[in-house]
């Protein structure tokens, strides 16, 4: 059994439990505390867009755009070109004079770069124009990506997922004449909404998860001696439909801190990392419920 669908046994276990309390206490003992906490976490979502937006401008924004200007820097273009190009011809270096004339296209660097393939190795029959692109495109979106991930948080590795041909061409183009534009292309088109994102996501975890606590804490002071049992069979079966809700809501909670600890780049093989947790059954519907927060900025 793999180790990461323990997300899925321990959200199943979790609903159990809050189903068991919630029959045991019925929903007249319940309900307030459950609003209660409904209220904060609802407050928390709607607030967050706000907060985040506070913090990026105040602090993140500048931050991002800097972080982002070093890694295009930082960045060996001809170096990582060499490389590519070694892996599909075993020659290890072209001329800047090449390089350059590939780089310089606006639309078809992929052509160009199989032209100099064939031209200069002779293995053109071998190799297609896509697997040049995909070379070609590794540049931006692992070797660029890894150079980002070194000065902010990784977002699992997905700063330029969706980048097409013709942006990786762009950014290619832009990063070869022209740094300081490509840097920020690339901040305006791919790493600034994703680090909103990211800075939104921890808002709403930080301020329910302090929220919730402060709510647990006063609420098990004020009725510490109050008898907490059901009132009969009805009260029951509301209080575990209440505790079906409670459980979604701190099983969510949850399943965002674990998203913001993958998207701040820990890295667990098998548990830690974004595409399975998003192939579990039951947990991945709690861990995606931050893409409603995109709509609240």
């Amino acid at each position: 059994m793999k180790i990461v669908w323990c997300f899925d046994i321990i959200a199943v276990l979790l609903f159990i439990c809050f189903i068991v309390q919630g029959i045991k206490r019925g929903f007249s003992n319940l309900i307030v505390h459950s609003a209660v906490n409904w209220v904060f976490v609802i407050i928390s979502f709607f607030m967050s867009g706000i907060l985040a937006e506070t913090l990026y401008e105040s602090f993140a924004g500048d931050t991002v755009q800097l972080s982002v200007e070093e890694s295009v820097e930082n960045l060996n273009l001809e170096e990582e070109f060499n490389k590519a190009y070694s892996e599909l011809t075993l020659i290890e270096t072209v001329s800047e004079k090449e390089i350059s004339r590939i780089f310089t296209a606006e639309d078809d660097m992929d052509r160009r770069f199989w032209n100099l393939v064939n031209t200069t190795s002779g293995v053109g029959d071998q190799i297609t124009e896509e697997e040049c692109y995909v070379k070609l495109n590794n540049i931006i979106k692992v070797s660029l990506q890894e150079c980002i991930s070194e000065k902010l948080p990784s977002y699992a590795g997905k700063y330029f997922e969706n980048t097409d041909r013709e942006q990786t061409f762009r950014i290619l183009n832009m990063m070869y004449s022209d740094k300081k534009k490509a840097a920020n292309y690339i901040a305006d088109n791919f790493i600034n909404e994703k680090m909103f994102h990211f800075v939104q996501l921890v808002s709403f975890v930080v301020s329910a998860m302090v929220l919730m606590i402060v709510s647990n804490i006063i609420f098990s002071l004020v009725f510490r001696n109050k008898d907490m049992t059901s009132g009969g069979t009805a009260d029951s079966i509301l209080g575990a439909v209440t505790e079906v809700l409670n459980a979604v809501m701190m099983i969510t909670v949850f399943a965002l801190l674990v998203k913001t600890a993958v998207y701040s780049g820990a890295e667990i093989n098998g548990i830690m990392d974004d595409d399975v947790l998003n192939s579990l059954y039951i947990f991945r519907f709690m861990y995606n419920a931050d893409k409603y927060m995109l709509n609240f900025r």
